[in-house]
C-alpha cells in the first residue's frame, strides 16, 4: 500500500496514551506500540470497565479512528497531547 499524506491523519506515534471514547469502555485507555501505514498496534493500560481485568493482549486500530468523537479516542499523553489547564478557584 502506498502512503498517502491522510494515511495518518490524526497525528498518531509511538508513545503516546489515548482513552477511548465509547460509552461502552469509556474508562479504557492505552499506549500506541507501533505505527504502520494504516493501523496503530496498542497495549491497554486500563480496562474498558471498572473490575475488569485488563488485556494483556496487543490489538490493532485503524488510524482513521482516532478521532475524538464519541465513538473515536482522545489523545490524553505524550507527543502532541494538549495540555489541561487547571481548573480555576473562585
Amino acid at each position: 500500500m502506498t502512503k498517502t499524506p491522510d494515511s495518518n491523519p490524526y497525528g498518531v506515534q509511538v508513545g503516546q496514551t489515548w482513552q477511548d471514547r465509547d460509552w461502552r469502555s469509556k474508562s479504557r485507555t492505552f499506549v500506541i506500540e507501533s505505527v504502520s501505514d494504516t493501523h496503530a498496534v496498542v497495549r491497554s493500560l486500563t480496562a474498558a470497565a471498572p473490575g475488569a481485568a485488563v488485556s494483556d493482549r496487543p490489538a490493532r486500530i485503524r488510524l482513521d479512528r482516532f478521532r475524538a468523537n464519541s465513538t473515536g479516542y482522545l489523545l490524553i499523553a505524550g507527543p502532541g497531547a494538549s495540555p489541561v489547564a487547571p481548573a480555576s478557584r473562585s
